[in-house]
């Protein structure tokens, strides 16, 4: 069955979600001779968190938008009684239809530039070699000159969460119900879109940040702005403050904040990804590693294994769809040995909340450090 596979690839990506799909067309666009490894390359059955929040951010602002806009210019009947209410079941069969089209696209980008692709579950055993592990549970040894992880990542869980039913970013597609009220563990990009969501769909939504700020990353004076319109919307946000247990009881949590408690019908969990690097056995191919993350230069590759890069989420830096594409370009840069004047820090990042916020290149803070020379202009959004 697995007969054709040779012992050898110049180009070895493993993973074929949006950072190794766009990594190996961009190669084999220039002639390289590439290999994907994809454990569930033929299930119809795939969840991507960056899919799912997106097409539930999409959906949860048309029904926001005709629950609360429609009023002002829509006449409806008398006779008719319009309640619009948010549909969970069709919204997991509109999810997996989404879903379903855009791999069958990454497939046929994959086809059409004639890019192998092996169904296995990759792991390292030395530097340069891997062993692939088939569903039949056959095994194979397979060398590489250069590989490349795009693996993505996988939603870090607090300690006394582990094996408890709590929302988090992949298990939301089974949710049964909209709840009434949600706290969310997590101001982070994560856990602010999915405040936004909720709170769009109904729920009375708290969020907890441990610490002193939400969406830290962002410059200090648009989140301080953005803080008075999620509060004005009624999103209650503690901050510096760290939630130490939950509990639940019949049909509602209990958070434990040292001395302070508050309560929700549901929980969400969103305090971070980590690189989903565990089943690759890493550390047999020398890739030196600061806690859940890889050590990286600047063209995303191991500082101590130069031949491994790391794409999208694996490379642990962003967690946005265009990063898997801007990652894929500049590891793709630096195999075809084209130099690069491409800088990381002037990444785009988008968030499609209410309101919306964008941001690019250094913030304030960070070229004040930096001892650049700056200028500020701010401008009202209203």
């Amino acid at each position: 069955m697995h007969e054709n596979i040779r012992d050898h690839y110049e180009i070895v990506i493993i993973g074929a979600g949006p950072a190794g799909v766009s990594t190996a067309v961009e190669l084999a666009k220039k002639g390289k001779k590439v290999v994907v490894i994809e454990k569930d390359y033929s299930s119809n059955t795939k969840t991507s968190g960056i899919i799912i929040s997106n097409t539930l951010l999409y959906l949860s602002y048309l029904y926001n938008r005709l629950k609360t806009k429609t009023s002002s210019f829509l006449s409806i009947s008398n006779e008719i009684n319009l309640e619009a209410s948010f549909d969970l079941k069709k919204m997991r069969k509109y999810l997996e239809n989404t879903t379903t089209k855009i791999f069958k696209a990454y497939k046929e980008d994959l086809n059409d530039h004639n890019v192998e692709v092996i169904e296995a579950t990759a792991s390292f055993i030395d530097n340069n070699v891997l062993q692939l592990t088939f569903n039949n549970k056959n095994t194979k040894k397979i060398t590489f000159d250069k590989s490349v992880i795009a693996t993505g990542s996988t939603p870090k869980s607090l300690p006394f969460a582990m094996g408890k039913k709590y929302i988090d970013p992949i298990n939301i597609i089974n949710l049964e119900k909209i709840p009434s009220s949600i706290t969310i563990i997590g101001g982070g990009f994560v856990g602010i879109e999915y405040a936004t969501i909720f709170k769009r769909l109904g729920s009375n939504v708290t969020i907890v940040e441990a610490r002193d700020r939400i969406l830290y990353t962002f410059d200090e004076f648009i989140i301080k702005k953005f803080e008075e319109y999620l509060k004005k919307d009624g999103i209650n946000i503690i901050k510096s403050k760290t939630v130490n247990n939950i509990e639940k009881i019949g049909h509602k949590c209990i958070l434990f904040m040292g001395d302070e408690k508050i309560e929700s019908e549901e929980v969400f969990i969103a305090v971070g990804r980590i690189p989903n690097l565990k089943p690759l056995n890493i550390d047999s191919a020398s890739i030196e590693m600061d806690g859940n993350y890889p050590v990286l230069d600047k063209s995303l590759k191991s500082v101590s294994n130069k031949n491994i890069y790391f794409a999208g989420d694996a490379a642990g830096k962003y967690l946005f769809l265009n990063w898997a594409n801007y990652s894929a370009e500049i590891i793709v840069n630096d195999i075809l040995g084209n130099k690069s004047d491409e800088f990381i820090f002037t990444f785009p990042k988008t968030l499609y909340t209410d309101p919306e916020i964008a941001s690019i290149g250094l913030t304030e803070s960070e070229a004040y450090e930096m001892g650049c020379d700056y200028g500020v202009i701010k401008y009202s959004f209203s």
